[in-house]
């Protein structure tokens, strides 16, 4: 097994989620992610733990990358 990576995937669709989890897994890692898709729920997964790597999709129904990125930091 790799290294164990923690993943916060700020994604709609569950489908292109797996998808980045499978290459990552692909690549070598360990995957403990959790999927997020509007503002209000990424807040509290931020708030509980630290995440080696936080991917957005550009644009999605419920929330865009600029405003996932402003929550982030």
């Amino acid at each position: 097994m790799g290294k164990t990576l923690t993943v916060l995937l700020i994604e709609a669709s569950e489908d292109d989620a797996m998808l980045i989890v499978h290459e990552l897994e692909n690549g070598g890692y360990d995957v403990d992610f959790e999927r997020r898709d509007s503002v209000d729920t990424i807040k509290d997964p931020l708030s509980r733990r630290e995440w080696d790597l936080i991917l957005s999709d550009h644009a999605m129904p419920r929330i865009c990358a600029p405003e996932a990125l402003h929550i982030v930091r």
